[in-house]
């Protein structure tokens, strides 16, 4: 506890998490290194939008032991540039001050990010005793850590308050952050209350009122829980990097301003992998919470007026993961449904300087190897990597950006897009029935090819799970199917059944979303990773005026309920694997309540398997005239076998089609469904 050099293994301390205390608000461990016959030394945990409060309760001194029982408090750094210094607050308490520059990268170049830090030190029960140099054996403040040493004899430091407080834009603005959130003014459990019922707050806009009797009472706490710990994933991002300046103004630190100043006005988003988000997070956020996506919208067009460019995987600046410029579909979507209170124009601008103006591939900007994407109709096998997986994208986002365009009618625009989109069919080949690159050498379909091999034209799966990668126009591709003498339906089903077989193909070696898949057994529907999230409601897509009684959608309805029941667990190991930027706690929340957008930038949320009796959303917010406060979605019958619907009506009015319009959603009322044991014997 008292190594001066920083390297010893007694700095640190074990902890048990199934004895420790996890909450949105609040965390408690003992440290297991820490202990005398007096007691443990325990921390208790809980935050506010840029900073927390800590406290440490250390064991009474007992005389009877030669362990050294000085207390400690050190903060550890990462050499290099980082800085660190111990001074006093304006109350005269020690505190200290610094900055840490570590990152993972997602800065720009010559860039002065820094996370400065103040974190006041008081002592007492309360938190609020001024501790100063009468209580101090020594201390130490350099690059790599700032620690202080506390008698450990003396009643006020048993109990040492951290009061911390942050901040990417200065340290003058740390201080400021300070006084708001962690001073003296607040106690340790007001911070907690208050960061409790914010959670509560945005947890509570989606009520369960209501599960069905044949569930147990042990069944109905695991839905529950797995319920609300998914939405409380799926809240987690995007994050803001946004901070109140001293008159009250929001302000923030831009990571993707690379020249000039790097503070600018109003609100920024980051920690966002679009690739994963688009298809639930911003979805969900459209129903449930539309001031919190209000908000990230016009963050993101914030991020495209300092940095020139959407990003498609921000943390906390511009990186290049993953294939796909999918921002473009989730600004696209808040343009089609007249999301209220982020600047359209410039949105609008950002998405089709996307779709047309190449960027520096160096940048981790703009869609790789668009200028083959435009002179073919999509990327041939030899230009780019994961080309399959790459046009893919281009032609989703392409469709959206079309949306939004008719929306703002510029129909110029949109009709030179649908032309793109709809080049899909050039890769659908019609002897395999699979989507497949075309080599750019010879203009046929790339040899050899191995419909279990992941990577190479494919990203993070093969080509099973890219096999029906076109969302935005079901009923187009089952003809396709059709014309190659197979039948979508019968397919899609075959990708549940068949054996979780594959082969390492481009990767080379196994990674974690190949295992995952065998590990979950269920066919080449790999539910551990984003490609297939889509799948299941493509079922109830191929003959979508037929609505939710057809054979193909019935099909659909039971192995969504299989994946919410079966691919979701109540434990340490809830997700089946990637939850990636809370995509698939969202994924679970929409299918939860029986609807998904499965080609966001229309208004269309098609119909699932809901999963509970009675759902109640708060429409609180959402920026439409005269709807009703609540949206009420009621399942009648059902239970863990009922998991067919046979019927669905809004607001009394019987849904005949297999989807219904976000506009109409956003009315409120009641939404109901009828559930049965079997599929509709309309079928």
């Amino acid at each position: 506890m008292i190594d001066k050099s920083h390297s010893g293994t007694d700095q640190y301390s074990a902890f048990n998490p199934k004895a420790s205390t996890f909450k949105p608000y609040y965390f408690k461990t003992d440290l297991l290194a820490y202990s005398t016959n007096t007691g443990s030394t325990s921390i208790e945990f809980t935050s506010t939008s840029h900073g927390a409060i800590m406290e440490v309760n250390y064991p009474s001194y007992d005389v009877s032991t030669s362990f050294n029982q000085t207390r400690r408090i050190i903060i550890d750094l990462n050499g290099g540039s980082d800085t660190s210094s111990i001074g006093t607050l304006e109350d005269g308490t020690i505190a200290i001050f610094g900055t840490s520059t570590a990152n993972s990268g997602g800065i720009p170049s010559n860039s002065d990010y820094g996370n400065r830090f103040v974190i006041g030190i008081y002592g007492g029960e309360n938190g609020d005793k001024l501790i100063t140099n009468d209580y101090i054996l020594e201390t130490s403040a350099n690059s790599q850590s700032a620690w202080i040493d506390f008698k450990p004899e003396d009643d006020i430091t048993q109990k040492i308050t951290l009061r911390i407080a942050t901040s990417f834009i200065s340290s003058e603005q740390a201080l400021t952050n300070y006084n708001y959130e962690v001073s003296t003014k607040v106690s340790f459990n007001d911070v907690k209350e208050n960061s409790k019922d914010q959670w509560n707050t945005v947890l509570s806009r989606v009520s369960i009122d209501e599960i069905h009797s044949t569930y147990t009472q042990s069944e109905q706490t695991d839905l529950y829980t797995t319920f609300y710990s998914s939405l409380y994933r799926a809240s987690l991002f995007p994050r803001q990097l946004t901070e109140i300046d001293s008159n009250g103004n929001e302000v923030h630190w831009s990571p993707y301003s690379s020249t000039g100043t790097r503070v600018f006005n109003g609100p920024i988003s980051t920690d966002s992998g679009f690739w994963d988000a688009y298809s639930t997070v911003y979805p969900l956020l459209s129903i449930i919470n539309v001031p919190v996506l209000s908000k990230t919208l016009q963050g993101w067009v914030n991020a495209y007026k300092e940095g020139g460019w959407l990003p498609k995987w921000a943390s906390p600046g511009y990186r290049g993961s993953m294939v796909g410029t999918m921002g473009d579909v989730s600004i696209a979507d808040a343009i089609v449904k007249e999301i209220p209170g982020f600047d359209v124009k410039t949105a609008y601008e950002a998405i089709y300087k996307d779709a047309f103006v190449p960027s520096d591939p160096n940048s981790g900007t703009g869609r790789e190897c668009i200028a083959s994407y435009l002179k073919f109709g999509y990327i041939p096998h030899g230009t780019c990597s994961e080309v399959v997986s790459r046009t893919l994208d281009y032609y989703q986002s392409d469709f959206a950006i079309a949306k939004a365009a008719e929306k703002l009618n510029d129909l110029e625009t949109a009709n030179i897009l649908k032309l793109r989109y709809a080049n899909y069919s050039s890769l659908f080949d019609y002897q395999s029935g699979f989507i497949r690159s075309i080599n750019e050498k010879t203009g046929k379909f790339t040899e050899p090819f191995d419909a279990f091999a992941w990577g190479g034209d494919y990203t993070e799966a093969g080509p099973w799970q890219y096999r029906f990668s076109i969302p935005f126009d079901v009923p187009g591709l089952a003809k396709l199917y059709q014309q190659a003498g197979q039948d979508i339906c019968t397919e899609l089903n075959n990708a549940q059944t068949m054996p979780s077989i594959y082969h390492l193909g481009g990767y080379g070696n196994q990674i974690h979303e190949m295992t995952e898949m065998t590990v979950n057994c269920w066919g080449q529907y790999s539910h551990s990773n984003q490609p297939v999230h889509h799948m299941l409601y493509m079922f109830g897509s191929v003959y979508p005026d037929e609505g939710v009684t057809s054979t193909c959608a019935s099909t659909g309805q039971y192995y969504i309920r299989k994946a919410l029941s079966t691919l979701y667990k109540p434990t340490d190991e809830m997700f089946a694997g990637d939850e990636d930027n809370g995509e698939m706690g969202a994924w679970y929340i929409l299918s939860s309540i029986g609807l998904y957008s499965l080609s966001p930038g229309t208004e269309d949320y098609v119909f699932g398997s809901p999963l509970f009796q009675k759902v109640t959303i708060s429409l609180e917010g959402n920026g439409i005239e005269n709807a009703a406060s609540d949206l009420i979605i009621q399942a009648h019958d059902n239970s863990a076998e009922n998991v067919y619907v046979q019927s669905v009506k809004f607001n009394g009015t019987p849904i005949t089609i297999n989807s219904i319009k976000y506009s109409d959603l956003m009315k409120g009322g009641l939404l109901e469904f009828q559930m049965g044991s079997s599929p509709s014997s309309k079928n």
